[in-house]
């Protein structure tokens, strides 16, 4: 497995918005900073990869996850306002995630937050995330809505509050094809490919590392997930927090 190799020139055009620098590489595409040529508005752009586009039904996965994550309002997920598609990539349109600024540099992903603060967090503090975790989550579960992919990496920080990427994104590309990249990814993984990098220099490989990381036995097993699945990863990051230790 390769990384997409269909990375945008940073200020070039891609339809109406700007390329300004690239966020992250995930397992499904590429994240940009880009601002729209007539309104000046920075968004945070997601490039689905090709591959995963080729997936028989994806495009119409794709269509349908799209409508439901632009529906999907809540203050602690990620917002989705447009999707579309130009010079043949798919791609989804969301809110500009500021970070939080710790100790003089911005932070943008839980993942690196924790990092930053020495591999741990005060039990108070984590208490206080789970709750705008969780109730992000249980919006989204009320209205039948699985994230199905649920790690440090996939929340995101909105200067002190967090908030969840990428609902849907899973069932855009189909439960299938996301197992057989992660139990590639897991035969084929090397020493130092473990997790998403939010710089924007991480892999792909990595990425679904970070996914493998947090599944759920039934996940693992290539079982369907549901609700209880998100939770689970709730838990896998609970204790990474609270204890600095990888997931058990």
């Amino acid at each position: 497995m390769t990384d997409d190799t269909h990375t945008l020139e940073l200020g070039s055009m891609f339809g109406q918005h700007r390329i300004l620098r690239l966020l992250g590489r995930g397992g499904m595409g590429e994240v940009y900073e880009v601002e729209h040529e007539l309104t000046g508005k920075r968004h945070a752009l997601k490039l689905l990869s090709s591959e995963v586009m080729e997936v028989p039904g994806a495009l119409e996965r794709f269509e349908r996850e799209a409508k439901v994550m632009a529906r999907l309002e809540h203050p602690g997920i990620v917002r989705v306002d447009f999707a579309g598609e130009d010079s043949g990539r798919h791609w989804l349109r969301m809110e500009l995630m500021p970070g939080r600024e710790v100790s003089g540099r911005s932070v943008v992903t839980l993942e690196d937050y924790v990092a930053t603060k020495g591999g741990r967090l005060p039990e108070s503090e984590v208490k206080a995330l789970l709750s705008e975790i969780l109730d992000a989550l249980g919006h989204a579960h009320g209205k039948s809505l699985v994230h199905r992919d649920l790690k440090p990496a996939n929340v995101l920080f909105d200067g002190d509050r967090v908030k969840i990427a990428d609902f849907g994104l899973v069932n855009a590309a189909g439960a299938e094809w996301m197992d057989t990249q992660v139990r590639s990814t897991v035969i084929n993984q090397d020493d130092e490919d473990t997790l998403i990098d939010g710089s924007g220099t991480g892999s792909r490989s990595r990425a679904i590392m970070g996914t493998y990381a947090y599944m759920s036995p039934e996940q693992r097993k290539g079982q369907p997930a549901d609700a209880r699945s998100d939770l689970y990863a709730v838990g896998l990051m609970t204790f990474r927090m609270l204890t600095g230790e990888e997931t058990p």
